[in-house]
């Protein structure tokens, strides 16, 4: 089974303008809709599309809770969330423009007290199992202690599980993660310079960053780059680049996310590693280039047609 933990999920309200937004006056959307929304959640939701099971866990409260876990319940997506006293969970605001911008308001998270915290980690010990992969997705709670994610690395470790790590967290937070030897960090470019501490030029000087967080408890790096691709570090620190098919990417959102997800998938099928992270980068590519979160048959098809893998020096 794979679990995803989000702690600040929200419900996506999403609009789609026809032309450009103009601040200040009347936009009239052609398209809305909700959606429930966050990095683990978006992870459970790619799975489902790849045809992997996933159980969806974090914090909600109020009508907008509620809401979440009916959405994800009424797609086949296991829950067990927790569930909060105090205002409903934030809604977050996106705006699709005529001029292919993206802007988005996102609501405040929930306070999360430690006795929820505490639910969360007895959720999680008696769930997680051998072979089980636990997805620990965005930032964690306000209040959290700065150690919260390498806590729960080391419970996913002490059970059997591997612990995949997707978050924006400070130099500290990573090197308190990556002390408990994570199975699988993906952070993005900026997230990278944040964890090393400097400004990286170039695909060699990110690379040998992505080496230094396997040298310091890492197990595999996925480095999702934007429209420039991305990098891997396999276990055997080989390291490997992608580098997308020609296309306008129209929707960034969750693609990072889709890359976790793609990657996970293909390890369950029992692809390899290195064919793992070439399938995430399809499905980070397929939601990038597409309209909501990637589907399978848009993944296989761009997987498919992708050149050989390439090492990188």
């Amino acid at each position: 089974m794979v679990y995803t933990l989000t702690c600040s999920p929200a419900l996506d309200y999403t609009l789609t303008l026809p032309a450009p937004l103009a601040p200040g006056g009347l936009n009239r959307a052609a398209q809305f809709g909700f959606e429930a929304g966050g990095k683990g959640i978006n992870v459970s939701r790619v799975l489902k599309n790849l045809g992997a099971e996933s159980r969806a866990l974090g914090f909600v409260s109020g009508f907008t809770g509620r809401e979440i876990k009916r959405r994800l319940g009424e797609a086949g997506i296991g829950t067990d969330f927790i569930d909060l006293d105090g205002p409903d969970t934030r809604v977050n605001v996106k705006i699709l423009d005529g001029d292919g911008r993206e802007t988005e308001v996102n609501g405040p998270g929930a306070l999360v007290t430690q006795r929820a915290l505490a639910a969360l980690t007895k959720t999680l010990r008696r769930t997680v199992a051998p072979g089980d992969y636990l997805v620990l997705s965005g930032m964690p709670p306000e209040n959290a202690a700065e150690d919260f994610y390498a806590g729960l690395i080391a419970l996913a470790n002490g059970a059997g599980a591997l612990a995949a790590l997707d978050f924006a967290g400070t130099a500290a937070a990573y090197r308190a993660a990556l002390k408990e030897r994570p199975y699988l960090i993906k952070p993005n470019l900026a997230e990278l310079e944040r964890a090393v501490c400097r400004r990286l030029d170039g695909e060699k000087a990110a690379a040998a960053a992505a080496r230094e967080l396997s040298d310091a408890g890492a197990g595999r790096v996925f480095v999702t780059l934007g429209g420039a691709g991305a990098l891997f570090i396999g276990a055997d620190r080989t390291a490997y680049r992608y580098v997308p098919p020609a296309g306008k990417p129209i929707n960034a959102v969750g693609a990072g996310d889709s890359a976790v997800a793609g990657f996970i998938a293909a390890r369950l099928e029992g692809l390899s590693e290195p064919e793992a992270f070439y399938y995430g980068c399809a499905a980070g590519t397929a939601t990038a280039y597409g309209m909501g979160l990637a589907q399978r048959e848009a993944v296989d098809r761009i997987f498919s047609g992708l050149p050989e893998m390439t090492r990188i020096q």
